[in-house]
């Protein structure tokens, strides 16, 4: 297995692994003050780990460690133990995980087609189509599933058991819906099709393996299973759709588009990777999927139809029969999940994952039965052999220029690649000022501005929109009740609520955005419309030109600006007498 040619095209891929990783890496360390996008709901409250005073009785920080898996938690928190601030890491991890997502790809793929060239465009589409989306880059649990799920794919191709047991393990630990996927195949697999008839397995060991990893399973998820229910029960789909939070214009509108024929791609519900519908040209239809390994993936079945056209087919294994069974295990769970919203989570964390996975192995294979068609016609007859052959080789070429340089094209049609997500903020003279305060200290805002600081400064806020999350009904509650005070007391004319406002919470800091006074504000901000009736009330203050008690604060009792925000010291509206 080992040969030259192997190691060559796998250390070519591991060499386009890298690259991309470097391109992320790149804007990540492009600045002080930068954050990937999900990295400040998942990583930020990890700082504890390194000085357990921060984030003191901050129902954010609990909120969002309460959802993270234990061994995702354990992983951050070994390396904090070292000194590794966990936003550095969370920066450096997605190049680690990518050359274990290539490695195990490629050895995947030459076990299915043993043909090094196979290994390579199986792996780049690979790392293309993870790239594509944040997941990967923004170092949270689900960036763990791709390694571990092509790690247990290999193990099981390999019939390491033990190793796969070990994989399963981890997959509970980092992602667990992962884990549930695994031993869904596993349990597929004890079916045996064999023409149009379907048979249980007679080998005794598969079953014990399978009772096995449902042991292995169940004892890794017991951890998250037996947490308190710090929050409540998880919310039923009755509930949620009666909740703003979960409709149009809310934090998660999972049931817009649920009953649409069409939203095959929604975020939340849909079962395809929502980059595959943002790829379309404004020439094509609104359906028309991209990237191009998703029409290679489908050719591959044709092919295998016509061995004599496409000899390469034969050196197919038979092994190839995993792919399928990824999708059907995948889209089975995708609609248990749907059943039972929500409790294995939203449904589309089921398909999106695998789907990126199997359209790139399956693709790579199907390219490489294309290139060795063509170059077998340009060597099959002596007439126009020399035409034949350049030919040939002039397509081989174009058909691996164009793979390798896709991701060139998408940045000409305005789709970011690497596609990481990164947050890049210039208010540093705000972040220095906040993060010199004391730790204990708490910020109120409805500024966008107010999703940073935690990650930024390590003080708490009281809530803004990016920590909203509607799954379970004590956090909910509490998240409507913050910020409907925080609307009535930022409004109201009478600076009595706004004092009370502050006492009762505790807050230090104020920060308010220039335009909050004026008309057009709560329109502007759609996300407030579901706090009612507190957003529904300030929109009317501020339509009837009612000044609001706090709009004369703004000069007396600023510590810091610029030109779009305000920082008030509340102790200095507390001690107005006026």
């Amino acid at each position: 297995m080992w040969n030259k040619k192997t190691i060559f095209w796998l250390g070519l891929s591991l060499t386009f692994s890298l690259i991309y990783s470097t391109m992320a890496l790149k804007q990540a360390f492009s600045g002080q003050y930068v954050i990937q996008d999900d990295a400040r709901l998942h990583v930020f409250w990890m700082r504890r780990f390194l000085d357990p005073e921060l984030f003191p009785h901050d129902l954010i920080a609990d909120y969002f460690q309460f959802l993270a898996p234990w061994g995702y938690q354990t992983f951050y928190k070994i390396f904090a133990l070292i000194g590794v601030d966990p936003v550095v890491l969370s920066k450096i991890l997605p190049g680690c995980l990518g050359l274990f997502i290539t490695f195990y790809g490629f050895l995947i793929t030459i076990k299915l087609l043993p043909i090094p060239l196979a290994g390579f465009i199986s792996t780049l589409m690979l790392n293309q189509n993870i790239w594509m989306k944040d997941d990967l880059a923004s170092g949270t649990p689900r960036a763990f599933f791709y390694p571990l799920f092509l790690a247990f794919l290999y193990y099981l191709l390999q019939g390491s058991w033990w190793l796969c047991l070990l994989t399963i393990a981890l997959q509970g630990a980092f992602y667990p819906s992962t884990s549930l996927i695994s031993v869904g195949i596993l349990m597929l697999r004890l079916f045996d099709w064999q023409g149009n008839q379907v048979r249980l397995s007679r080998n005794s060991k598969d079953y014990l393996f399978c009772a096995a990893s449902l042991g292995v399973l169940i004892l890794f998820l017991l951890p998250d299973l037996l947490e308190p229910a710090n929050f409540g029960e998880i919310f039923t789909a009755a509930q949620a759709k009666e909740m703003p939070e979960w409709r149009t214009g809310g934090r998660v509108p999972f049931f817009h588009t649920y009953h649409q024929l069409l939203g095959l791609c929604d975020k939340y519900s849909g079962p395809l990777p929502t980059e595959w519908c943002s790829l379309m040209s404004q020439y094509t239809p609104k359906y028309v999927l991209l990237p191009p390994q998703i029409w290679l993936s489908i050719l591959l079945p044709i092919f295998r139809q016509f061995p004599s056209r496409f000899p390469l087919t034969q050196k197919i294994s038979q092994k190839i029969i995993i792919l399928p069974q990824v999708i059907f295990v995948s889209l089975g769970l995708f609609i248990l999940a749907h059943w039972v919203l929500f409790k294995l989570y939203l449904p589309q964390r089921y398909t999106e994952h695998t789907l990126r996975i199997v359209v790139a192995l399956a693709g790579g294979i199907a390219l490489t039965i294309i290139i060795n068609t063509v170059l077998r016609w340009s060597m099959q007859n002596r007439q126009n052999y020399r035409y034949r052959q350049i030919l040939g080789v002039g397509l081989t070429l174009l058909l691996m220029a164009t793979m390798i340089s896709y991701p060139y094209f998408l940045r000409m049609r305005k789709y970011p690649f690497p596609r990481s997500a990164y947050i890049i903020n210039d208010k540093e003279s705000l972040y220095q000022f906040l993060t010199v305060q004391p730790k204990d200290t708490l910020i109120a805002t409805l500024a966008d501005e107010g999703d940073n600081i935690p990650s930024f400064t390590q003080r708490s806020v009281l809530m803004t929109k990016e920590y909203i999350s509607p799954f379970y009904p004590r956090y909910v509650n509490e998240t409507r009740q913050r910020i409907s005070d925080l609307l009535n007391a930022q409004y109201s004319p009478d600076i009595s609520q706004a004092k009370n406002f502050i006492q009762q919470y505790g807050i230090d800091f104020w920060l308010i955005e220039n335009s909050a006074f004026t008309s057009e504000y709560i329109k502007h901000n759609k996300w407030l419309h579901q706090f009612q009736p507190a957003a529904s009330n300030a929109d009317a203050v501020l339509k009837k030109d009612i000044k609001p008690a706090l709009a004369r604060f703004l000069n007396r009792c600023s510590v810091w600006k610029d030109e779009s925000l305000v920082l008030l010291k509340t102790s200095c509206i507390l001690n107005d007498r006026d």
